[in-house]
């Protein structure tokens, strides 16, 4: 049994799979083991990202093959109760992480016995291009991210993003896994239920990489991000609001922060790294 248990959900963005894979390949922590969840998407394609890898890699590596697609959350528990492990990470097909992102989460998850552990992001603006991934520019995610965040923080906005986020099969396990009813949205719905039991360390280093995608040329339309579909994501939100007996309205200070603070505080940091 590998000590972390790393889930990709996937479907028809081999070229976005293959750098991911790379992120996974390049950890300096080995102990893990991969799940792919094809949800739906051709089995070629699959076939085509992991051929050329090595035997090494390929060892570590399950694939599952949806049929049709199950949706996201869904696709997220079937890997996570395909194998067992310690500790469970989910690792998007179009996100990536610093080599050092495992070693400091499992360092951090044992030493201080938490149930989870999110780090610093950076989150990347990129374009696919005939078949090349562009990177148009970057910025820091939330740099005042820290250890007092609470439940009541994540009642209007998710603070902290699954590919930062380690956390326990003891946790997954006692809050039922993902809710799939959720099309999008359920991470946030999952770290939401997870802070109203547990603490959650945050490691302040920029150790994983948030890909965002607006526009593609050339290229499958799978490749835009979920988070562009505001209607979808307006419509679980709502969802979320509803299940958590959340007034949407009952916390300006949300629109303040993003609008205002996060923004000079991101503008600070892009001046300070030139």
């Amino acid at each position: 049994m590998a000590k972390v248990l790393i889930v990709t959900r996937t479907k028809n963005r081999e070229i976005l799979l293959k750098r991911a894979i790379e992120s996974i390949n390049s950890q300096t922590y080995t102990d893990w083991h991969h799940v792919i969840v094809n949800d739906g998407g051709n089995p070629g394609r699959i076939k085509e990202a992991i051929i050329e890898l090595s035997e090494t890699y390929r060892s570590k590596l399950s694939v599952i093959h949806n049929e049709v697609s199950v949706g996201m959350e869904q696709a997220s528990n079937i890997g996570i109760t395909s194998c067992d492990s310690e500790f469970i990470t989910i690792h998007d097909d179009d996100d990536t992480w610093h080599p050092k992102f495992l070693e400091r989460a499992i360092e951090t998850l044992q030493s201080h016995k938490f149930e989870g552990v999110t780090s610093h992001v950076n989150q990347i603006f990129e374009e696919i291009i005939n078949n090349r991934i562009i990177i148009k520019r970057k910025r820091y995610f939330d740099p005042l991210l820290n250890n007092r965040l609470s439940y009541i923080h994540l009642q209007n906005k998710n603070y902290f993003l699954p590919i930062s986020f380690v956390f326990s099969r003891k946790a997954y396990n006692q809050l039922c896994g993902f809710d799939e009813v959720f099309e999008v949205c359920g991470d946030w719905d999952f770290h939401y239920r997870f802070l109203q039991r547990y603490r959650l360390a945050v490691i302040k280093e920029r150790l994983a990489n948030y890909h965002v995608r607006s526009s593609v040329a050339n290229t499958q339309p799978d490749s835009i991000n979920s988070v562009k579909n505001k209607l979808l994501h307006k419509k679980y939100s709502n969802l979320f609001y509803t299940k958590h007996n959340i007034n949407p309205n009952s916390n300006r200070f949300i629109v303040l922060y993003d609008g205002v603070v996060l923004k000079i505080i991101r503008q600070f940091y892009r001046l300070i790294s030139k």
